[in-house]
């Protein structure tokens, strides 16, 4: 196993853990330009990366306190039934697409947290 996948490997999990999950921003550009994996490849390992990582945040927050269970556990229900569909949709759609989708996500959640609040 090549030193840059396992340098990437300790970079993307030390950034899920400062900034929280939600990874893929984190983990799919690391896996298509540092790994070299095809963008079909980098879209879904990252759900298995980020699934592990999430999970280990996940019980170190729920320790200290950080959790709310009950709302935790509705969102992830819905959010488990929305993952199935885009999955059975991400399948069909083109890597190009995707990826263009993808950073349009990521410009827009920059520009919410650059914006100040009116």
């Amino acid at each position: 196993m090549s030193p840059l996948v396992l340098i990437s490997g300790i970079a993307t999990g030390l950034v899920l853990g400062i900034f929280g999950s939600g990874g893929s921003i984190i983990a799919v550009p690391a896996l298509l330009y540092l790994v070299k994996l095809g963008a079909k490849e980098a879209i879904a390992m990252s759900l298995g990366i980020v699934a592990v990582t999430a999970t280990i945040s996940a019980y170190d927050h729920w320790r200290h306190g950080h959790v709310h269970v009950r709302v935790s556990a509705v969102f992830g229900l819905f959010g488990v039934i929305g993952t199935y569909g885009g999955a059975r949709l991400g399948v069909l759609t083109p890597a190009t697409v995707q990826l263009v989708l993808f950073a349009l996500v990521m410009y827009a959640a920059a520009w919410k947290m650059l914006v100040k609040k009116a």
